[in-house]
């Protein structure tokens, strides 16, 4: 397969891989594993005015039933009838359309999760700096309260002393 008319493209998918050639009198049978391979062929440009036979079953299941036989200038990307032309041409816009609304789409659910995200990192913030105050409020009440205490005790502790010198 080395001077061979395929396409590297061709050659090299996956999906034809189990492709025999022969060149027989104008007409390339291309023996093809699966119908996604018909697909490579439609697109290639170097299979200009030929006919291309492609098997649509897989090896086991090859009988003239299951050949399709397509003319190869109307499967070409730059040839074809104009009505085929039209028909690419809508189906490429179709598909630019879809892409663009899918982007889009992905675009806004991205930007949710952004928006999401920042609330939630803000209830966050704003809970734990709730919480830092009431545990300083708390704090400072311990600590007022503490004082007073010991400034009572003090102060008892100086009364009787007083007391005591009195007597």
């Amino acid at each position: 397969m080395k001077d061979s008319i395929l396409p590297d493209v061709v050659r090299g998918s996956r999906h034809v891989a189990a492709l025999q050639e022969q060149k027989y009198n104008e007409h390339i049978v291309v023996e093809a594993a699966s119908l996604s391979s018909e697909s490579v062929l439609r697109s290639s440009p170097l299979l200009t005015h030929r006919t291309i036979k492609a098997d649509c079953g897989g090896p086991a299941a090859v009988g003239p039933a299951q050949r399709k036989t397509f003319q190869s200038s109307s499967l070409l990307v730059t040839g074809g009838s104009p009505q085929r032309k039209q028909q690419r041409k809508q189906q490429r816009e179709q598909q630019r359309k879809q892409q663009r609304k899918q982007q889009r789409k992905q675009q806004r659910e991205r930007q949710r999760e952004r928006q999401r995200k920042r609330q939630r990192e803000r209830q966050r913030k704003r809970q734990r700096e709730r919480q830092r105050k009431r545990q300083r409020k708390r704090q400072r009440k311990r600590q007022r309260k503490r004082q007073r205490k010991r400034q009572r005790k003090r102060q008892r502790e100086r009364q009787r002393e007083r007391q005591r010198k009195r007597h």
